[in-house]
């Protein structure tokens, strides 16, 4: 996949998790993420990056805590040469998720603002 999409000529956009997953990826951060992701798809393909900095409510955290799953940490505004941008993306009242409308819109932005 990893050369089709390089072969578009398009920028790539890494969309980070909301939370870990527990045996996967336990005390990742969002640095983390993406140094695995570059490990598979090499370095120099990722433009962007959006993560996540909704804030979760803590019945929800607490239900994810035990459960082994902890917000993927964000740290700073880039990871490398690599631009986050940070938008409220979450959404859900039992499981936390994307919420697509506004993972869309952000998406959007991002890419228009690749290419400026």
């Amino acid at each position: 996949m990893v050369p089709a999409v390089r072969e578009t000529g398009r920028p790539c956009i890494f969309v980070g998790n909301i939370m870990t997953q527990p045996g996967e990826t336990t005390g990742f951060t969002l640095a983390d993420h993406v140094a695995a992701f570059e490990r598979h798809a090499g370095s120099g393909f990722l433009r962007a990056i959006l993560a996540c900095s909704s804030s979760i409510p803590e019945p929800i955290l607490d239900r994810y805590r035990k459960q082994g799953a902890e917000p993927v940490a964000l740290h700073g505004t880039s990871i490398g040469d690599i631009p986050i941008f940070a938008a409220d993306l979450a959404d859900g009242d039992q499981v936390v998720r994307h919420n697509p409308e506004r993972l869309a819109r952000h998406l959007l932005d991002v890419y228009s603002w690749l290419s400026t």
